[in-house]
């Protein structure tokens, strides 16, 4: 299997992570091992907490059976609270060492409690037997004294023997419990110790087997950039792993680099040759720029003329176009009054008919009263002298009814004039609204001819305004040429100084099979090297153009740079 450098570190990354997992197993094994034995000094040292309180207990029970004996010959009346006192501590007493016996202690402990229980049994039996006659019997239960002292002192003696059984074994946890700790201590210390050793040796075999080809990488790199510039030296490939790589893929470079600075010594006389060609072509074309942008300032100068006249015939336009637009305006206001008046000239004949109607019937009820009066005046004869009276009022009335019937026919003749005038008037008028119409339209028509013009001319001058920013930039734009020209005339002449420097800096390296050359020989057609050179399109183009100027084509360049400038 083929150790890269990335398998090595891989191989170190796991055995660091190894060494991390057995020392993290070796510091809980010996962690869990301490626990547990805390855990047991833990209990015996509970266990020896409840002993000595029970120990204080079984005391007090002695002191509850005298303060009875006491107390009944002296105080009787507190018979109940002793006895309650007594039943209590009894209760506390037995609590403590049930207590005992449910820790999870090693199975002595619990057999010497177990042994300790007949006597405190019996030691309990007789302090109430005692308590209970003393209230009945005082001088019974003086006589039974000594038996309750005797089982005081056997509970006594029993109580001692497990206190100082259960201390030994609290002294044998703790002794137990440290040596598990400087154990699990010198344990961890010891793994801890020999992981930094085994990972700091394959470290530093990693480290030396990656260094020291990149030191022999460094060194070469060192001699090529601050000695001679020795370019036929090559890095030995002596391993398959990324230095190995790194060595074969840099010999290829320094091979590469070695063709492209072969192709540079060769290419810099070309360039100062084309540079001196360049910078007479450059004179050249900053006298055409200077002559054009000349012919462009006389151009710009007539355009903006040509836009202050083109922008006068627009607002003109504008201005007539807002004219028209009044007298449409105006044309369409006399045809709507005109309309008006053709409306009320019809309404004036109708109502000269109803007057006419009414008249026609005027001159009817003139001709019934005038009949009506006749035959009035014809009885007023028949009555005689009776009817003179009336017959003066029917004539009367006759001759008013004959006024009134001249007065209609009369009414009547003016009132058919009057319509006959006022249905002429209205044809009139009628042609006249029809004459206004036709007026209307061809102003319309006038008023968008108008817009029409003022729009037109609003472009043209937007147009003419664009043709003479566009001048403007050609102007500017031909100036800029003219600038540019100057400063890559002098830039030709600066970049034949640095083709200079640049073939001094390449004759500073040792090329292979070239070592012979002179760096100032221009060579017209350079050797083709055995390396694939990948370069930009840019510099490609460029060698083309130094190749070309290389085989004598100076004057072709030269007019083809004038000719080029004039078409343009």
């Amino acid at each position: 299997m083929q150790w890269t450098i990335g398998r090595k570190l891989m191989a170190l990354n796991c055995t660091g992570f190894l060494i991390v997992v057995i020392v993290g197993m070796v510091g809980y094994q010996g962690t869990s091992q301490l626990d547990r034995k805390m855990d047991e000094l833990l209990l015996i040292s509970q266990a020896l907490r409840n002993h000595v309180q029970a120990d204080m207990l079984h005391d007090t029970l002695r002191t509850d059976v005298f303060q009875a004996l006491f107390a009944a010959e002296h105080r009787p009346e507190e018979e109940a609270q002793i006895k309650r006192d007594l039943s209590r501590h009894i209760k506390e007493f037995r609590e403590l060492l049930t207590a005992n016996e449910e820790l999870a202690l090693q199975s002595r402990i619990k057999e010497a409690l177990r042994r300790v229980q007949p006597t405190l049994e019996a030691y309990i039996t007789s302090g109430e037997a005692l308590v209970g006659l003393a209230f009945r019997d005082r001088t019974a239960a003086i006589a039974q004294v000594n038996s309750f002292s005797d089982a005081f002192t056997r509970l006594e003696k029993e109580m001692a023997e497990l206190s100082a059984f259960i201390s030994e074994e609290a002294v044998h946890a703790r002794v137990v419990g440290d040596a598990t700790a400087n154990q699990a201590y010198w344990g961890l210390g010891g793994t801890i110790v020999v992981a930094l050793f085994v990972l700091l040796s394959i470290a530093w075999r990693v480290t030396r087997a990656v260094t020291r080809p990149l030191t022999s990488v460094v060194g070469m790199l060192r001699d090529i950039a601050e000695g001679e510039g020795d370019l036929t030296q090559r890095l030995p490939v002596s391993s398959k792993d990324e230095i190995g790589e790194l060595a074969r893929w840099f010999n290829v470079f320094v091979e590469k680099l070695n063709g492209i600075l072969g192709q540079v010594r060769q290419a810099a006389d070309q360039v100062a040759l084309a540079s001196q060609q360049l910078s007479a072509s450059g004179e050249q074309l900053s006298t055409g720029s200077q002559q054009q942008a000349s012919a462009l300032e006389e151009t710009a100068a007539s355009l903006e003329e040509m836009t202050g006249t083109i922008k006068q015939n627009a607002d003109n336009a504008r201005q007539a176009n807002q004219l028209a637009v009044g007298s449409r305006e105006v044309a369409e206001k006399g045809g709507q009054v005109v309309t008006n008046a053709v409306s009320a000239m019809h309404e004036i004949n109708q109502s000269s008919k109803k007057i006419s109607d009414i008249s026609g019937l005027i001159d009817e009820i003139a001709f019934q009263t005038n009949l009506l009066a006749l035959n009035a005046a014809v009885e007023a004869a028949r009555a005689g002298e009776q009817g003179r009276g009336f017959a003066v009022v029917a004539a009367e009335v006759r001759n008013l009814a004959q006024r009134s019937a001249a007065a209609a026919k009369e009414i009547k003749g003016l009132i058919r004039d009057s319509t006959q005038k006022v249905h002429d008037g209205s044809e009139l008028v009628s042609k006249s609204g029809q004459t206004l119409e036709e007026i209307v339209t061809a102003v319309k028509r006038v008023t968008d001819i108008m817009g029409e013009i003022a729009a037109a001319s609003q472009e043209q001058f937007n147009n003419i305004e664009q043709v003479n920013r566009v001048v403007g930039q050609m102007d500017h734009v031909v100036q800029e040429n003219a600038a540019q020209t100057e400063e890559m005339s002098s830039t030709a002449q600066t970049m034949a100084q640095q083709a200079q420097q640049l073939q001094m800096m390449v004759a500073q390296f040792k090329l292979t099979g070239q070592q012979e050359q002179p760096w100032g020989m221009v060579s017209q057609s350079p050797p083709r090297i055995g390396v694939t050179v990948t370069t930009p399109a840019v510099k490609s183009s460029a060698k083309g153009y130094i190749n070309g100027h290389a085989h004598g084509h100076v004057n072709g360049h030269a007019h083809g740079r004038a000719g080029g400038f004039e078409e343009f």
